[in-house]
């Protein structure tokens, strides 16, 4: 039997002792979650919070929108990988008849074929406690105000570990672990937003630009993430590992959590409350503007979460760094310094700072007729923060209501971003002063489960007066 290193299980021992106490995070509403997460130009009232803030103010636009846990709470989740279907996992681990499967060569390659490059697991829920926006007169402009909880966790897996887990190390292969990233928090923010008309015609009354801003407070309940990893290993013609550790992580739990760090002589106890202490403080600023050409087209160009966190409470730095030279691995001492190396030690540190996840976000909308909406979006990132992704995303929705007794009718494409392809799908309920979504940004997981990388829905509810 090929050796297994002890290094991969350093490496992932890390990983694991944050994963176990991640969450996750989503910030789209269910309406633009079945329109493939096209939002920017069309999200409007409430839900155009954290999106775009000058389209509160719409046009037509309600009085009063309110949305709350009744009569369903207005929430979004996602996860999956971007590498791996459940057939695959049900193939690779499921067995067969409750024994383990023996993989053959080609099963070998093939594993391998779906870990080239590496793979991305990511997961995240928002949950709107309490949004409410408030337009008293469009020469005035639009109010709201939201508290929104969202937690996420990105996890990067380097190909060198499923490498090192099915072929062993052979003597001269170079074992590099460099593309492991894991970043993960829970947040919530308190958000204040204000648009207005800033130009329109007596001449052209349908041609409408608006402009708007949110200022957010937020607070951070747990941050766990890695700063840097450049860590790889070589094992040498006669057995013996070679290589480099060189990585540093920080973490902050809020205290109702109960985690206890290895250099904390305090025991703490877990008080798990609606209202947490936090662990770290932020502001966060959204920019927005709008254009509405005649009854037909909207423009729309936004900048959202300028900002950072500072995690001031329970704040701890991971860090390892040196060579690592190991001859015998039946040797404690070489295997304790091994895990020393790749693992690193924790530390108790002041403060650490994180940013928010910026993005830039540029959205055009077409109305065909009054019940046939096409829309399409881009958006960048511009940091890798839980919820955001530097690798551009497009996205084209469609949303069709046929008859009056009809509901809304939604489907969309999505492209690039951290989640690749999806297709989504959705159905809208206008019943008066009450409006229902429903919605999934990954059909094809309901059409052909077992071919799904991703799992997502979405529900929201906005009272309208």
């Amino acid at each position: 039997m090929k050796k297994i290193t002890y290094t991969a299980a350093a490496l992932l021992l890390f990983a694991t002792s944050i994963f176990a106490q991640l969450g996750t995070e989503g910030v789209f509403d269910a309406r633009n979650y079945g329109m493939g997460r096209t939002a920017n130009a069309i999200s409007k009232g409430v839900f155009a919070v954290g999106i775009n803030p000058a389209n509160i103010i719409s046009y037509p636009a309600n009085k009063l929108e309110i949305s709350t846990l009744l009569p369903f709470p207005s929430l979004n989740m996602k996860g999956g990988t971007s590498f791996i279907t459940i057939d695959d996992i049900n193939y690779y681990f499921g067995g067969v008849n409750g024994q383990a499967r023996y993989l053959s060569a080609s099963d070998k390659q093939k594993l391998m074929d779906i870990f080239s490059g590496g793979g991305t697991f990511g997961a995240n829920i928002s949950v709107n406690l309490f949004m409410i926006s408030f337009m008293p007169d469009p020469s005035i402009g639009a109010f709201a105000f939201s508290v929104n909880d969202v937690a996420s966790v990105k996890l990067n897996i380097p190909q060198a570990i499923a490498d090192l887990a099915l072929n062993g190390n052979p003597a001269g292969k170079q074992f590099d672990f460099s593309d492991f990233d894991l970043k993960s928090w829970y947040l919530r923010s308190f958000a204040l937003s204000f648009a207005k008309r800033i130009f329109s015609t007596e001449e052209f009354p349908s041609d409408i630009i608006t402009a708007g801003v949110t200022v957010k407070y937020v607070q951070g309940f747990y941050y766990a993430g890695t700063d840097a990893v450049n860590s790889r290993f070589t094992t040498g013609t006669s057995g013996q590992i070679e290589g480099s550790s060189d990585f540093r992580g920080f973490s902050a739990f809020s205290s109702n959590f109960g985690v206890k760090y290895d250099f904390d002589p305090v025991k703490r106890e877990q008080n798990i409350t609606p209202f947490p202490e936090p662990a770290g403080t932020g502001l966060g600023l959204d920019l927005g503007v709008n254009a509405t050409l005649g009854n037909e087209w909207k423009l729309s160009l936004a900048l959202t979460d300028l900002g950072k966190i500072k995690w001031d409470k329970n704040a701890a730095q991971f860090s390892a760094t040196g060579t690592i030279t190991i001859d015998d691995i039946s040797n404690q001492a070489q295997r304790d310094s091994l895990k020393d190396k790749f693992v690193g030690k924790s530390k108790k540190i002041d403060s650490f700072e994180t940013s928010l996840p910026t993005a830039l976000r540029l959205g055009v909308a077409k109305y065909f007729t009054s019940s046939l909406l096409v829309a399409a979006d881009y958006n960048i990132g511009f940091n890798d923060m839980p919820g955001n992704s530097t690798k551009s995303r497009f996205s084209v929705g469609v949303e069709w209501k046929p008859m009056d007794w009809i509901p809304y009718i939604r489907s969309g494409v999505t492209f690039g971003g951290l989640y690749g392809f999806g297709w989504s799908a959705g159905l809208g309920f206008d019943i008066n002063i009450l409006e229902i979504n429903l919605a999934t940004s990954d059909f094809n997981s309901f059409v052909s489960p077992n071919k799904a990388k991703y799992l997502s829905f979405a529900i929201d509810t906005r009272w309208k007066f």
